[in-house]
């Protein structure tokens, strides 16, 4: 290690002297100007006049030259700055006007829903890049609302319609109603098959993922699982009312929730692998209202896409009938994790403050990248992380019954008894 103090004076008289110097003589780079300038600045400074003169002529150039090159780097800058910034901006409008031609030619397709939801994107988005909605933009969404309208209007049933699904290959739709039947209509409106079997209300009604079966629980205690062409194939007997059903990935296992709190695996052959206490986790009365009595019943169960996972909802009750009374002690969305016929229960999630109407898993959920969305009867839709616990609360004006993402995992749409179907998006605001 060196220090140095003081340059020695034989050294300094060898120092250019003249007033007269060029420019180029002056010390505004060398390493031992910055020690001149604080002996200069010393009471006891060793430099002649001559010397402190040309110390004093350097740092001033010194300070100049750093002056300069700061003033010229900020002129460079700004000037990629303004480049940068007008060539993002025109690749955002090309984005978006591709974005609109896309959403336009999905308009004209078998697929206007997702023209619909491109076409709000887009408009979101130039509001948001741009401060301003494209032209282009302004023509798609309009005309996306009108292609988007009603279509058709599918009657038939005698009943009050409870569960309403679409195939796999979207061809198809499957209704459960208050009449006890389950009906399928093409996708354009038209009646196909009405399935008879039931002897109570149809409480959910759902598609296998190779789009062959279809699944419906009922009031009346039983599980049926027919053919698309309207065949029963088997009866399942969970001996509960079943509120939910749901089939595995692979199309041979189905989940069941039932109104005495128990979820239910199950062949699609009709035989039970294995019973599980929908509330499970559940520690009692916690300052809540929650009597001695209560009781618990499964509303809603999903599998996940990947079929690893089964997400339940539910909520708390006493008394049966019109006697019937619910209670907010236990409104847990409760995450499983498939092993084998069994299930492990992996994490409740606490949040609603009622019943919890229906669950649902984003595509190829994972506990460290998917969410789980849930909608209740306080009114509220729940996004939830494994990792993170409650990112999201939204509200509609009455419960929500029905909650779904998007297969890109982009959107949610919920149904609620205020009349309305609303659709989101998911914000990453970290």
């Amino acid at each position: 290690n060196f220090v140095l103090n003081k340059i020695p004076a034989q050294f300094a008289r060898l120092l250019p002297r003249s007033q007269n110097q060029q420019e180029r003589f002056l010390w505004n780079a060398d390493p031992y100007l910055d020690v001149l300038d604080r002996e200069l600045k010393s009471d006891d400074n060793w430099l002649n006049q001559v010397e402190a003169e040309f110390v004093q002529k350097s740092v001033l150039q010194k300070r100049q030259n750093i002056s300069r090159g700061r003033r010229i780097a900020i002129a460079v800058f700004l000037g990629l700055s303004s480049l940068t910034v007008a060539a993002l901006y025109q690749a955002e409008r090309s984005s978006l006007q591709e974005k609109a031609a896309r959403a336009q030619n999905l308009l004209s397709s078998d697929s206007p829903m997702d023209g619909l939801i491109l076409a709000i994107q887009t408009t979101g988005e130039s509001q948001h890049w741009l401060g301003k909605v494209l032209p282009q933009i302004q023509t798609v969404l309009p005309n996306a609302i009108d292609i988007a309208r009603e279509r058709n209007i599918l009657r038939g049933h005698k009943g009050w319609v409870i569960s309403v699904v679409v195939s796999p290959n979207s061809k198809y739709i499957a209704t459960g109603s208050a009449d006890s039947t389950v009906r399928l209509w093409s996708i354009e409106g038209k009646l196909l098959h009405t399935f008879k079997g039931h002897k109570d209300k149809v409480m959910s009604v759902a598609f296998s993922p190779d789009g062959k079966y279809i699944a419906s629980g009922s009031a009346d205690y039983t599980v049926r699982l027919w053919s698309i062409e309207g065949r029963l194939l088997k009866i399942l007997q969970p001996k509960q009312k079943v509120n939910s059903v749901s089939f595995s990935p692979s199309s041979d296992r189905i989940i069941t929730g039932s109104s005495d709190g128990s979820l239910q695996l199950w062949s699609t052959e009709g035989k039970l692998l294995n019973t599980f206490k929908g509330n499970q986790g559940f520690k009692g009365n916690q300052g809540l209202d929650c009597p001695s009595n209560v009781q618990y019943s499964v509303l809603s169960v999903a599998f996940s896409s990947n079929g690893k996972y089964i997400v339940s909802g539910g909520r708390s009750y006493t008394g049966r009938g019109d006697q019937v009374k619910f209670h907010n002690c236990d409104s847990m969305v409760r995450l499983w994790m498939v092993e084998g016929n069994s299930l492990k229960l992996l994490k409740p999630f606490k949040g609603h403050y009622w019943g919890v109407n229906s669950v649902n898993f984003s595509h190829n959920y994972e506990p460290k990248s998917g969410f789980i969305i849930s909608g209740g009867e306080d009114r509220t839709l729940q996004l939830w992380s494994y990792t993170e616990g409650l990112l999201s609360t939204k509200e509609h004006e009455a419960g929500v019954t029905s909650v779904s993402f998007s297969q890109d995992g982009k959107y949610i749409v919920s149904s609620s008894f205020d009349s309305s179907l609303r659709l989101w998006t998911i914000v990453d605001r970290r």
